[in-house]
């Protein structure tokens, strides 16, 4: 995702088991009565502020509206900015945050290389703060670990080519990455490849460290564009790839996140190439999931479960504002979807899942204190 013992394993990310809300309801327990002990309940008298990657984009909107839910669920003051995906916004949104003095600060920065700027901004003004899926410097992580969310799209792409006879000789795979998104973003398509590569024959290996965010071709049949992060951008960067992809190769497409593959598919679509072409999605948003739903060729939906960040946020402010000290990285949980399991996750709504997953070791610390239990509630 645009986006990231600390990273999972395949196997565990592809059997995430949803459990029911009720099941996070007692005190004493999290979902599927793994968490950890309760740990307080939510501090009523807290100040967040959160500022959103871009509240224009459907796949980061929904995180607003969940940190709004669940702050309002637990009596909190929350107040949310639109960063508005552009690393100019955010830093001036920064400071307009501190200037309201707030217990804690959740920071979605579009840009992995302001960091250090933002950290000191909220390090003067002696706000605590929590950097959502891209880091910030001296900041406790919530994060998604997209090595794993490329492994699972890479598995997926493979398991379909291997089945349909695709391999190097007729087959391109082409990825949409985000140049300014740093190592972790840039992890979702650096391993959707690399899995690849190892499992279907034809295709190069390289290994992580060759995959850079600069990089734009692989091999013949390996191309990597900047999409920019939006439909429109990149829409426009696959329209341009395509001219030099031949019309007798197959295409496997991915993306670091689901703007960038509803752009990048419309390319494909109105290319006319869409029958001998797929995509994986990354991120899973309300669109990207009818896809899966409704075309045939949206083979699988690496779900980030985007629509419950802000639960796992606002839990994340209420302990570090009760003095909880947080691990280096707390994690979000994703599930790996195709068309057979889509509907063990979500009903007709495809906004968000039936209920939150079970905890792993470093998220458990945030159930117990009543914001995640009050999901679905």
């Amino acid at each position: 995702m645009s986006g990231f013992g600390r990273r999972w394993g395949l196997a565990t990310a592809s059997v995430v088991v949803l459990v029911t809300a009720s099941a996070c309801g007692s005190a004493g327990g999290g979902a599927g009565g793994t968490a950890a002990p309760a740990s307080g309940t939510a501090k009523k008298d807290i100040k967040i502020a959160y500022a959103n990657y871009a509240d224009n984009s459907p796949l980061f909107a929904p995180i607003t509206t969940a940190v709004k839910t669940s702050a309002a669920a637990a009596g909190m003051n929350a107040k949310v900015y639109d960063n508005k995906g552009t690393a100019e916004t955010t830093l001036q949104n920064a400071q307009l945050m501190v200037q309201d003095k707030p217990d804690v600060v959740i920071e979605y920065s579009p840009d992995s290389a302001i960091g250090k700027s933002l950290f000191t901004v909220f390090d003067r003004a002696g706000s605590k703060c929590i950097a959502l899926n891209v880091p910030v410097e001296g900041c406790p992580w919530l994060n998604v670990i997209n090595k794993n969310l490329g492994t699972a799209a890479g598995q997926m792409a493979s398991d379909y080519a291997n089945k349909n006879g695709w391999t190097g000789a007729n087959t391109t795979v082409l990825l949409a990455n985000s140049a300014r998104g740093g190592v972790e973003v840039n992890d979702t398509v650096r391993y959707t490849y690399l899995t690849v590569a190892d499992k279907v024959p034809g295709f190069t290996k390289i290994t992580p460290e060759q995959f850079t965010e600069s990089t734009t071709r692989i091999a013949a049949n390996a191309i990597v564009v900047d999409g920019g992060n939006t439909l429109d951008s990149s829409f426009a960067a696959v329209q341009a790839a395509l001219q030099n992809i031949p019309n007798d190769q197959n295409i496997i497409y991915s993306s670091v996140n689901d703007d960038t593959a509803s752009g990048g598919w419309r390319a494909i679509a109105e290319a006319g190439r869409e029958k001998t072409s797929v995509v994986i999605g990354e991120g899973g948003s309300e669109t990207a999931l009818k896809q899966l739903r409704d075309n045939p060729q949206w083979i699988g939906e690496v779900d980030a479960l985007v629509s419950v960040w802000g639960y796992y946020a606002v839990a994340m402010a209420d302990a570090l504002a009760a003095g909880v000290k947080p691990p280096a990285l707390t994690e979000l949980p994703f599930v790996a979807l195709t068309k057979d399991t889509i509907n063990d996750y979500y009903t007709d709504d495809l906004t968000s899942p039936k209920a939150l997953p079970k905890p792993v070791d470093s998220n458990k610390y945030l159930f117990g204190r009543g914001i995640l239990e009050s999901y679905r509630k």
